[in-house]
């Protein structure tokens, strides 16, 4: 997902380097907070399909719903309130700018890839479906 997708384009590369730039203080926080941790298994284990719908060509017929983008803005929730300032502050400014999560309830991944990563990557098909 990184090398491929957000690596290509410079607002990827751009969540890349807050991606690292927290990873530390969200692996902290995570083994200090079981319920945070379970959250977070929670989105890795509902967006893995999306991701992998995306990498494979299939992005445009694959819809997220309510429920994942629920589940996405309960774990930025609860890493606001364990986080630090500067943490606090990159998922506040990160939310302003891609507006309201509602607004992506019932469109395709690459509807919500356009979004946030500012226009799409058209990937090749790795398989046949």
């Amino acid at each position: 997902m990184r090398d491929r997708l957000l690596a290509s384009t410079p607002e990827g590369q751009r969540y890349i380097e807050l991606y690292n730039n927290h990873t530390r203080e969200i692996l902290s926080l995570l083994l200090a907070d079981p319920k945070l941790a379970e959250t977070g298994i929670t989105v890795l284990t509902e967006l893995k399909p999306l991701f992998d719908k995306l990498l494979t060509g299939k992005g445009i017929e694959t819809i997220i719903s309510s429920k994942q983008l629920n589940t996405i803005d309960a774990f930025l929730n609860m890493l606001v309130n364990e986080g630090s300032p500067a943490l606090q502050k990159d998922i506040t400014d990160l939310r302003l700018k891609w507006g309201g999560f509602e607004q992506f309830a019932g469109k395709s991944i690459i509807d919500v890839q356009t979004k946030i990563l500012g226009h799409g990557v058209f990937l090749p098909r790795l398989s046949n479906p």
